[in-house]
């Protein structure tokens, strides 16, 4: 998928946009490579562009780029198997890839030490990856694939409609009639010798780009980049696939059925393509259409109407042709009839009348925010130097990028919005529900060296006057600020019978504050080019502040309101209530969840707290009332316990004045009254397990497996053993799980496993969705790795990849603003600090394979588990009979 745009308008901000260092050169074989430094981190991102997508596929043959995209990872002669992926995360690197219209890209991440083995190992499967491929393999990945369409459209809500667009709108002769995902005929139809030609014709130097972005040496690194690829054979020039513009003469509207709670309706128009003229304009538009509660669509269609439950609206860009979408979810018993006609008549208004001046400009300045987010990380720079490479042909053209935006008026919105939305020709795409209808300088892999020393940043800790503690990061690179506010208050403490009070309290909290309904209240967080959002967990409540620094005071006045002075709108109550009961009845649609959902209340018992879901059901949600809301906020909201997290370009003295100021006043309890103490119970152990826990979804073509057993709490020491044994068990994409099922099996798009801390408890979860037919092979499978894992087998070499792997996941956290918050609050959640960081990392060092095989043993309690099935339950049955 396309990048969404950004906007600069700042000057520091938008020089700082474009003072991204970088070194270009291209090799003899035309390789062209890009080099940026960045050493805040001992981390490395190397990101490769083929030029070559979607579009490219011939006819009969659709799918093609993105099966070629999961073949790249199947291994040569040098990396066979699945080494590609071992040595990465032996390493503690980690990869991934994603193919568009237009074009494939690969990423690895990882620490600076393992940069040898990523450039190696990319350059060795550019130059010997097509020949290797066998009908094992193809067969093997095909499946994988297959899968991944049943699990990400066919499965899901709407999903049928995502796969019938492009076909809808693009004419057949298009190169983006048919969507990436292809079609199963054509998948079936690929041989081996199609994938060999494909990867000769596309996956030359001369064809791709790679960046380099991070902590190494510029002088070694061009050294080895030259050694390794540079005998890549240059193939020959790629002709790429060209389209005119997609005109519609008329309207054209498609129904389909699906099994959706509510009916969807989507008006799409041809709109121009990526980076040309009035694309920008359409962005622009989009957001001004409906991003927001005082955006025209919202307002007609949810807050004055309550016609529909959710709307939106955006340009989706792609370098042949775009589309500009308006879709809404219909109320029941709202004709889609009716909701259309209310789109045009605000489209109508919209093209007479054009934008205010002033949301014009709130856009921009949340564009701008969202666009210096991306450049935090390293992973993100080098996507974004590789994007304005392939489109621009110059990897900082961010200003001229950013200029499509700037250079965006009143005016240009109304002329292009005319053009586009004015037009007859159009697509409206209706979903109803079912019931309603390199030889020698590669010969040798270098080997990873010694991981250097990472030192997490560590905060100032102070403490305001009422008691709530505060921690400061200072990160002054980007000018923005993050700051969450957590309170111990979380879906746990929904009262019986009432699950998603807690949810509803905090989404009730964000609307609207002070003076400023919520209309108000949204523009003057979009002028800052701020946002504020909650996030309720089951112990936690976190209020999420992101802004740009020079305007921290404003934002940090308006969350203060939210917090102190809720609105509580009776009609913003109504909405915000509607929509959620919308969102729950699609979850309620989704295996996964519906997974989630049995495997809790069995695992948990009934009447545990930890057994509704955070945003609860219909069943909870729908009786609930504002003095509900009201009370709880009431009750529970206080300074007792909180603590606020910040980081970013801020000092951290002048942050706690400016806390002080709006938040200093917040009292605890009155005299008199004792804070209500809340302690979560011991679920009662199971015992005769793993029970069995069905979800009955007929003629479901895959079913979710979903394993929770019993684990040690999260204070019972050998924690860094647990943790490993899981990574090891389930936690890469080379883990035990995955290798079984998806890579070996080929049953599934992928399986793993993770350890959850819920005070005073913890659990293993281990989970995956499988085609129905293998159903019972794949819980055999899962059985078969568990009792494998007890069994002793862990050996030195995985205890080493899960080290690194997790080691690099704990550099990951500290990236960006957000991720640095998200780990000090899970930290301050268990009682432990950043600085303890150093010393876990220290200790799982310290581990042998003797300590995690003896944790295995401990970690998997079969009898004490659950096992939840979703999916043809007569037809699992069938199968577990027979496997008897």
């Amino acid at each position: 998928m396309w990048l969404r745009p950004v906007i600069l308008l700042a000057a520091s901000a938008s020089a700082l946009a474009q003072e991204i260092p970088y070194e270009r050169f291209q090799l003899e074989n035309g390789l062209t490579v890009i080099l940026h430094e960045d050493h805040r981190q001992p981390q490395v991102a190397v990101n490769t562009w083929y030029w070559v997508g979607a579009k490219e596929e011939e006819v009969g043959r659709s799918g093609f780029a993105h099966l070629f995209e999961h073949l790249m990872f199947r291994g040569t002669e040098r990396a066979p198997g699945s080494s590609f992926d071992d040595l990465m995360e032996t390493g503690g690197g980690w990869n991934n890839a994603s193919t568009s219209q237009d074009r494939t890209n690969y990423y690895d991440i990882g620490p600076s030490e393992l940069l040898p083995t990523l450039l190696w190992l990319e350059a060795d499967r550019m130059q010997a990856l097509g020949p290797n491929i066998d009908q094992a393999t193809l067969d093997n990945e095909r499946e994988v694939v297959r899968n991944e369409r049943r699990q990400s459209y066919e499965d899901v809500p709407y999903g049928q409609a995502d796969l019938a667009f492009q076909r809808l709108f693009y004419p057949t002769e298009h190169p983006y009639h048919i969507p990436v995902i292809g079609s199963h005929a054509d998948l079936v139809a690929a041989t081996v010798e199609d994938v060999r030609q494909f990867f000769a014709t596309y996956y030359v130097p001369n064809n791709a780009c790679l960046v380099v972005a991070g902590d190494f040496d510029p002088g070694a690194t061009r050294e080895r980049i030259e050694r390794y690829f540079g005998a890549v054979p240059r193939g020959d020039d790629v002709q790429h696939v060209g389209a005119p513009p997609v005109v519609l003469d008329s309207r054209r509207i498609h129904t389909l059925t699906d099994e959706v709670p509510f009916a969807r309706t989507e008006i799409i128009w041809p709109s121009p393509p990526f980076l040309t003229e009035g694309d920008a304009a359409m962005d622009l538009i989009g957001e001004l259409l409906a991003a927001g509660v005082s955006s025209p669509l919202v307002q007609a269609l949810i807050v004055e109407s309550s016609l529909a439950e959710e709307v939106e609206a955006y340009q989706s860009s792609s370098a042949l042709g775009s589309e500009f979408i308006i879709s809404a979810l219909a109320r029941p018993g709202v004709s889609l009839d009716e909701i259309e006609a209310v789109i045009e008549r605000e489209v109508r208004e919209f093209l007479a009348e054009g934008p205010s001046e002033d949301g014009l400009l709130r856009q921009k300045a949340l564009m701008e925010a969202q666009f210096l987010r991306r450049l935090e990380s390293v992973e993100e720079k080098a996507d974004l130097l590789n994007r304005n490479q392939f489109h621009f042909g110059e990897p900082d053209s961010f200003k001229r990028d950013l200029d499509r935006y700037r250079n965006t008026t009143v005016d240009s919105c109304v002329e292009w919005g005319r053009k586009v939305l004015g037009q007859e020709g159009r697509v409206i795409l209706r979903v109803v529900p079912e019931e309603a209808q390199l030889e020698d300088s590669l010969a040798t892999r270098p080997e990873v060296g010694p991981s250097p020393d990472f030192a997490p940043p560590l905060p100032e800790r102070l403490e305001l006057s009422n008691g709530i503690a505060l921690e400061v990061f200072t990160q002054d690179q980007i000018p923005l600020v993050e700051l969450s506010l957590v309170l111990p208050v979380g879906s746990a403490q929904d009262p019986a019978g009432k699950g998603g009070l807690g949810h509803l309290a905090g989404q009730m909290l964000v609307e609207a504050g002070g003076e400023r309904d919520a209309g108000e209240f949204a523009a003057a967080m979009e002028r800052l080019g701020a946002d504020l959002s909650v996030s309720v967990g089951r112990r936690e409540t976190t209020l999420h502040l992101r802004v740009l620094a020079r305007h921290l005071d404003a934002a940090l006045d308006l969350m203060g309101d939210a917090l102190l002075k809720p609105r509580l709108d009776p009609a913003d109550w109504e909405r915000v209530q509607r929509a959620h009961l919308a969102a729950l009845r699609v979850q309620a649609e989704n295996p996964m969840a519906q997974a989630r959902l049995a495997g809790n209340r069995a695992f948990f018992g009934a009447d545990h707290p930890y057994a509704h879901l955070s945003g609860g059901t219909p069943e909870t949600v729908e009786p609930l009332l504002l003095n509900d809301v009201a009370q709880w906020l009431s009750d529970l909201f206080r300074p007792e316990g909180v603590q606020i997290f910040a980081a970013g370009a801020l000092d951290p003295a002048a942050l706690k004045d400016s806390l002080e100021r709006v938040l200093g006043g917040w009292a605890g309890l009155a005299s008199g009254r004792e804070r209500r103490v809340f302690t979560i119970p011991t679920p009662a152990p199971l015992t005769g397990g793993p029970r069995l826990v069905f979800v009955d979804r007929p003629g479901a073509t895959q079913t979710v497996i979903r394993f929770i057993l019993p684990a040690p709490a999260e204070s019972v020491p050998g924690r860094y053993a647990r943790e490993l044994v899981t990574t090891i068990l389930g936690g890469t994409y080379t883990s035990r799980l995955n290798a079984n099922l998806r890579v070996d099996k080929a049953i599934t798009y992928g399986a793993g496993a993770t350890l959850v801390h819920s005070p005073p408890v913890g659990s293993l979860i281990a989970s995956a969705q499988v085609e129905t037919q293998h159903t019972a092979l794949g819980v055999k499978e899962f059985a078969a790795e568990f009792k494998r894992l007890t069994q002793g087998d862990i050996d030195n070499e995985e205890l080493n990849k899960a080290r690194r792997s997790q080691r690099t996941s704990r550099i990951e956290e500290f990236a960006t603003l957000g991720s640095i918050l998200s780990a000090a609050q899970e930290l301050a959640s268990f009682g432990r600090t950043v600085e303890s960081i150093a010393l876990e990392l220290e200790a799982a060092d310290a581990l042998e394979a003797s300590d995690l095989n003896a944790a295995a043993k401990t970690l998997v309690d079969m009898d004490g588990g659950v096992l939840v099935l979703v999916g043809d339950k007569a037809e699992i049955m069938r199968q577990l009979s027979e496997a008897k």
